[in-house]
């Protein structure tokens, strides 16, 4: 079973090739052990927390993020059952852990965005907590501290961070699990989205309603924003979404993708999230004309 994960890029046909996971250094939270049974256990906490041989190499990576392009940028990964931070740096052999202080503060990671301008990472938690460090994944700056309360600590939501206009903007999605009477399959739908712009002076969040004419792209892939022109076909003011759900298991994602129109406050599906399982999930990505 080959545990290299690698980078593909589908319309140029470029290969990057990253270190094995089994280069992640163990920490008291997480490690990666084969049992007797071929499975594979990756929470020294819940040890009942496992999967099988081929479905771990797709889930234990939770997103990936990259500074630039090329072999030459730091990747910066979201990994494991609760969600840690790793990089990986030009040159480097080997993964390295990420700002992190190990308490129930500093985990369960959700997205992670590069900013190009100031050349660092931000990283948000899913109870809304950010952080930015830089390309090495040090001079932390702890940017907003984390909301505890019963809305955030639904594990049905979950959390993306962009920035639009110069400003931190987080997007609040929530599925809704829903039984199918068939065969005892279930389906995930995406039913709520919000919009929040952080206020540094103050440092709390405001729900917004308008992004102009630019639209966001939230999934598995970094969150970006478009403006409507770029590409025929993008509609102002929305967020698109594709699959993206807690488990990530190949069971759970069913083809939940389509877009939220924050003026008419609607939802438009691309797809019958009744169909088949999608996997692997589609990733957004963002169109080259040179």
């Amino acid at each position: 079973m080959d545990f290299q994960p690698r980078i593909f890029n589908p319309l140029t046909k470029a290969e990057i090739s990253l270190p094995s996971l089994f280069t992640i250094p163990e920490d008291k939270y997480q490690r990666i052990k084969l049992d007797e049974s071929s499975e594979f256990f990756y929470d020294e906490i819940d040890q009942c927390f496992a999967t099988d041989v081929e479905m771990f190499r797709d889930v234990y990576f939770r997103k990936i993020v990259m500074s630039s392009n090329d072999q030459f940028g730091t990747v910066v990964v979201i990994y494991g059952y609760i969600k840690l931070l790793a990089l990986l740096r030009p040159n480097d052999k080997a993964w390295v852990l990420g700002p992190s202080d190990h308490t129930n503060k500093w985990v369960d990671f959700e997205d992670v965005y590069y900013h190009e301008e100031e050349h660092r990472f931000y990283a948000i938690t899913h109870f809304s907590a950010v952080l930015a460090f830089d390309l090495n994944g040090q001079n932390v700056e702890f940017i907003c501290p984390p909301i505890y309360d019963d809305h955030a600590a639904n594990s049905n939501i979950m959390n993306y961070i962009a920035f639009l206009f110069g400003n931190l903007i987080k997007i609040e999605r929530e599925v809704e699990r829903i039984d199918l009477d068939d065969d005892e399959s279930m389906t995930v739908k995406t039913i709520r989205i919000s919009i929040f712009k952080l206020l540094p002076d103050v440092v709390a969040w405001i729900p917004i309603k308008d992004l102009g004419d630019f639209s966001l792209f939230v999934g598995c892939n970094q969150t970006f924003s478009l403006h409507h022109t770029v590409a025929p076909g993008i509609r102002r003011n929305c967020v698109y979404f594709t699959d993206h759900v807690e488990g990530m298991s190949p069971n759970e994602v069913t083809r939940d993708a389509g877009f939220y129109d924050l003026h008419s406050d609607c939802f438009h599906y691309f797809l019958d999230s009744d169909l088949q399982p999608n996997w692997p999930p589609s990733i957004w990505f963002i169109p080259s004309f040179s």
